[in-house]
């Protein structure tokens, strides 16, 4: 059975990729469409930064703080991927197309694809509950306003809630403009999740696949030499322009092994180029999100409905924190296994000859390439791994001690 090169986690990441203008449209016409989800993407952006800035700035000084903080900084961190990357789009739709021609689908014997479809599964894994959680919390916003408006027992227009608190000296809790503008802010809310969740998404899809094709490089240096030209070299009655002819298809393997590693490396420069910035923002940023909405959970008085969303939430921020550091780390640990490869291939078994001497110093020239590993970083000040997400998760729960502790002598 062919490997499917569009399997379910790149399409729902592409499809989510393309909804906010990134993608990776030819004619006039997708370019056109591009750029109009481009501007909803924008406006959506901006529309949802304001009114939540708005918000923050009349509950300044009050402990519903706790609560507008995390919208504060769900936005910021929306806004930052989204305009990181607006900034560089060209760069970034190039990228797009050169992982999609290149990582998913070229495999090009069994285990080669047996590999892919054990990064497609892991891929399944990662997007698929990202994008649950992320769009289940925007759809939360929206039901917890409705269940509070149609729960509570209203006799004051202004006692109507929307998703988000709107601060207007205008008639927007009116009929019909309340309803007008409950439209709007549950559109943006669902804009939102995808702005949220498309772009980690495709970074860990991206992750995954890079370390399944170095995994795929290292398979192939192993077989370099191959049982048909160990043979040839051990046997001293073979004929020595065959043996010629396979040391010609060995090196011309190799060649073709250096120019996939030294591709490997490019695009994970180029990611690192693209993420730097929005990795650094997320680690500083979700440490205060997991903190604030690990608040929310144990903050008594709230409803129901209030805790479900801020558990799907912080339930998001873990798969998202999970997901990026451990494929990140997965990426750095792949990068320098390839080393592996060359050590344990036949070289050992060729015969004494020059041509074999200079394959086997190429060799030992990759072996030390490889064991500098590549990964990303957050803006070049650390690298990402699995400490990142200890790091991270250590810091919020200080965090989180340290408001309970606060609110608990407020209390008191």
């Amino acid at each position: 059975m062919p490997f499917d090169r569009e399997a379910l986690p790149v399409r729902l990441t592409y499809f989510f990729l393309y909804l906010v203008g990134f993608g990776t449209g030819k004619t006039a016409k997708e370019r056109r469409i591009l750029n109009l989800w481009l501007s909803n993407g924008f406006l959506a952006s901006i529309f949802g930064l304001t009114i939540i800035f708005i918000d923050f700035y009349f509950v300044w000084g009050s402990f519903q703080m706790a609560y507008t903080g995390i919208n504060v900084l769900t936005a910021l961190i929306i806004n930052i991927k989204f305009f990181s990357l607006l900034f560089q789009r060209s760069h970034y739709e190039k990228v797009l197309q050169i992982t999609r021609d290149s990582l998913w689908g070229n495999a090009q014997t069994k285990d080669e694809e047996n590999v892919l479809r054990q990064c497609e599964k892991q891929a399944m894994i990662f997007v698929i509950f990202f994008a649950i959680f992320a769009n289940s919390t925007s759809f939360l916003y929206i039901i917890e306003a409705i269940l509070l408006n149609v729960g509570n027992n209203i006799t004051d227009v202004t006692e109507r809630r929307f998703p988000f608190k709107i601060w207007l000296d205008l008639p927007v809790y009116e009929t019909p403009n309340f309803h007008i503008f409950f439209l709007l802010q549950s559109g943006m809310a669902c804009y939102a999740g995808i702005l949220y969740c498309c772009y980690d998404n495709y970074l860990v899809l991206v992750n995954i696949f890079i370390a399944g094709q170095f995994t795929i490089l290292k398979y192939r240096l192993e077989l370099l030499y191959n049982r048909k030209i160990v043979e040839s070299i051990m046997n001293k009655d073979s004929d020595r322009g065959r043996l010629n002819e396979d040391f010609k298809v060995a090196a011309r393997e190799f060649k073709d092994c250096v120019k996939q590693h030294q591709f490997l490396i490019w695009i994970v420069g180029e990611i690192e180029s693209l993420y730097s910035l929005i990795n650094l923002t997320s680690v500083l940023i979700y440490s205060l999100i997991i903190c604030l909405t690990g608040y929310q959970l144990i903050m008594p008085g709230n409803v129901l409905i209030r805790r479900l969303k801020f558990t799907v939430y912080i339930g998001g921020c873990l798969t998202q924190l999970l997901s990026f550091s451990y494929t990140c780390h997965n990426l750095s640990l792949a990068s320098v296994d390839v080393c592996q490869g060359p050590y344990n291939s036949k070289w050992y078994k060729r015969s004494n000859s020059e041509r074999s001497r200079s394959l086997t110093r190429d060799f030992v020239v990759m072996i030390m390439r490889a064991q500098r590993p590549c990964h990303l970083t957050g803006a070049g000040f650390f690298p990402v791994t699995l400490d990142t997400l200890k790091s991270v998760l250590t810091t919020a729960f200080s965090y989180l001690t340290l408001i309970r502790q606060r609110s608990m002598v407020g209390v008191d």
